[in-house]
């Protein structure tokens, strides 16, 4: 629907001094790396005025690090919106007379780069993340990407929605989207009004190179005209190509997850992708562990992998099969994915094993891949491993029925990388008797300075006789064996990989051996504590639930956590926890007495890098407190959402002054 009446009047512009550009993205650089290096903390006021039959809604930036990082004085946004007089009510526009102005003034965190240093978000993505607006030569990161349109083109996608009696021709912000082949693309709007001045819901739309359209669907506030629904209005959009007249669209609701999540408005991060025309390409499967042809000794193995879709996959089964009888197990993503990981425990008949996995996506193709397994154990084997990251002990115990001894080896994830034979060199050995109920048990310290990633702890029965080998090895350790046989030398560089066929050649793989060898795949991830510090000012102080995100920019691992108390106060955490959408942990406290500081979890915490979690920590007493919005540690950001005191009063700029190790 056009629109002819009225004048539109946007400008956005920036005034300062000479362009101090940040630096460039570099190859090895990731995309929420690219982030953290361009948010800037800004001075927002907000003016919203209705003079001359128009409101004018103008947004300033001004700061320090405005100006260190783009030379800038400041940077405007500005939007002036013609006005009927039908819209008046008593002379009045939004409760304000002629010439009347209302203010909003807060400190934000803003992303911002200049136009010859735009996000690569192909590198790690199929759509772009983010809409940017533009002054002069500066982008600001705006609203997230939560529509994709595939085998269409924009015009085609945008007819749908004007279908539904939107207005293509307002007033509106321009934003942009970067595309690798044409660079920074404008955005082509409708909205479901022209101009938005009570609310409304809008949409923007971009044509990407490489036939794709993408769009942000969000709905406006009135004053001061800002986003305040995301999810619902993508689900409203969405909807326009999913009504039961609708034949030639397919939607697919949440299923490519861009990592674009967003707190207020809530946005949950996974974009709707829809198809005109069906979808008949099947998922593609690929099993990492076992390997086809194994032969292991265990009654168990396990299985791991991932199916990948273009669309997304909606479930992933195994069959385990032998001499044609067959069960399993299936997985349902709580949102379809274009990338779907699976692990799973199957249990093994002595001899051959079938094993096929099978993915479905949302349009029913499936895909599938097998493996076979042949099961050869004549002893009872069974090995587990666990870990004490405070105690940095690795424990492996089991059972043994014929072996009198068993050995391990510890293969790093870069193999072998340099003479000793040692963990942290990637290549260790250890040793342990078997006791009169056939158990075992290793405690293994991993020493500081260990590489993080998968490792494989090798376990070696050397059967009745207690030698390894076909030859009868002297009874003697498996890396007295080892050396007997390979000069250590030429064992450096050795993948891990490459280690394991080694030794089992040795073992169980050696012509006529009775060994049996059980490998335990593990992760070792050495985190380090999240501290926010003592603030300079903890004051004032109340107790009362604090709610917020934590993004680390390593990985932190942790088992309690301590509040900084008010001095001369009890200030404590009275119960806290964290999580995301497929894991928690939680802590509770257990009064004054002890260490009442600090509460432990009742499961080790793990926050990943560049990963965002949610946390819940309710205090008593006086805990010091940092009086921002967000706030960066050396270790990654922590941000406050909601902050609700004793009193019923709500904060979004209380952050608890807490230490997770």
């Amino acid at each position: 629907m056009k629109i002819t009446e009225g004048t539109i009047f946007i400008l956005l512009i920036f005034i300062g001094i000479a362009l101090v550009p940040a630096p460039c993205m570099s190859d090895n650089t990731t995309i929420d790396e690219w982030m953290q290096d361009h948010t800037v903390k800004v001075n927002s006021t907000t003016t919203c005025k209705y003079e001359q039959g128009q409101l004018l809604i103008k947004e300033v930036y001004t700061g320090e690090e405005l100006k260190e990082r783009f030379g800038i004085e400041y940077f405007t946004k500005e939007l002036k919106i013609p006005v009927d007089d039908k819209l008046l009510v008593e002379g009045k526009l939004l409760g304000m007379q002629e010439g009347e102005e209302k203010v909003f003034v807060t400190e934000k965190v803003t992303v911002l780069t200049s136009g010859d240093d735009p996000p690569h978000w192909w590198d790690e993505y199929k759509y772009p993340q983010w809409a940017w607006s533009k002054s002069g030569d500066i982008y600001e990161k705006e609203d997230p990407i939560n529509l994709a349109w595939k085998n269409t083109t924009k015009d085609i996608a945008k007819s749908e929605i004007l279908e539904e009696g939107w207005y293509d021709s307002g007033i509106w912000y321009h934003f942009y989207v970067y595309d690798p082949v044409y660079g920074w693309v404008n955005d082509d709007n409708v909205a479901d009004d022209p101009f938005g001045i009570f609310g409304r819901y809008h949409a923007r739309l971009w044509q990407m190179s490489d036939g794709n359209v993408v769009a942000n669907a969000h709905h406006d506030s009135a004053i001061p005209h800002e986003a305040d629904e995301l999810e619902e209005a993508e689900e409203f959009v969405a909807g326009f190509f999913n009504e039961s007249d609708d034949t030639e669209w397919n939607v697919y609701e949440d299923s490519y997850n861009l990592d674009n999540n967003v707190t207020t408005p809530y946005s949950d991060g996974w974009c709707t992708q829809i198809y005109f025309g069906s979808d008949a390409t099947p998922p593609v499967v690929t099993i990492t562990s076992p390997k086809n042809g194994s032969i292991v000794s265990t009654p168990n193995v396990t299985l791991t992998g991932y199916a990948t879709d273009d669309v997304g996959v909606v479930s992933v089964c195994y069959a385990q099969c032998y001499e044609k009888i067959c069960g399993g197990s299936c997985d349902y993503p709580s949102n379809a994915s274009t990338n779907v990981s699976f692990n799973w425990t199957v249990g093994l008949q002595e001899g051959e094993n079938i094993i096929t996995v099978t993915a479905y996506d949302a349009a029913n193709n499936s895909g599938n891949a097998s493996v076979v397994v042949t099961c050869n154990y004549s002893e009872e084997v069974k090995a587990n491993l666990s870990i004490d990251y405070k105690k940095r002990e690795i424990t492996i115990k089991g059972k043994s029925a014929d072996s009198d001894k068993i050995d391990i080896a510890i293969i790093g994830p870069e193999g072998f990388t340099e003479v000793p034979l040692c963990f942290e060199n990637g290549f260790a050995f250890y040793n342990s008797s078997v006791d009169t109920n056939n158990s075992w048990e290793i405690v293994i310290q991993f020493p500081e300075g260990v590489k993080e990633g998968s490792y494989i702890a090798a376990i070696y029965f050397p059967g009745k006789d207690n030698s390894y080998g076909a030859s009868g090895y002297g009874g003697g350790a498996l890396k007295d064996y080892l050396l007997s046989e390979y000069d250590i030398e030429s064992l450096v560089g050795s993948t891990q990989e490459a280690l394991s066929d080694i030794l089992n050649e040795l073992t169980a793989g050696a012509a006529g051996s009775d060994d049996l060898v059980d490998e335990l795949l593990f992760n070792l991830e050495i985190g380090v504590p999240f501290d926010t510090g003592k603030p300079a000012s903890p004051y004032p102080s109340i107790p009362g639930t604090h709610n917020g995100t934590i993004t680390p920019n390593q990985t932190i691992i942790a088992t309690k956590l301590y509040t900084y108390p008010c001095p001369g106060t009890g200030g404590h955490t009275e119960y806290a926890r964290i999580w995301n959408k497929t894991w928690n942990a939680t802590a509770t406290w257990e009064g004054y007495a002890g260490d009442w500081k600090n509460i432990t979890f009742d499961k080790t915490v793990v926050l990943l890098a560049n990963k965002t979690y949610n946390y819940t920590i309710r205090t008593g007493s006086y805990p010091q407190i940092h009086h921002n919005t967000s706030l960066l540690t050396a270790n990654g950001w922590i941000n406050c959402t909601k902050f609700t005191d004793a009193n019923g009063e709500i904060y979004n700029d209380w952050i608890p002054a807490i230490r997770l190790e």
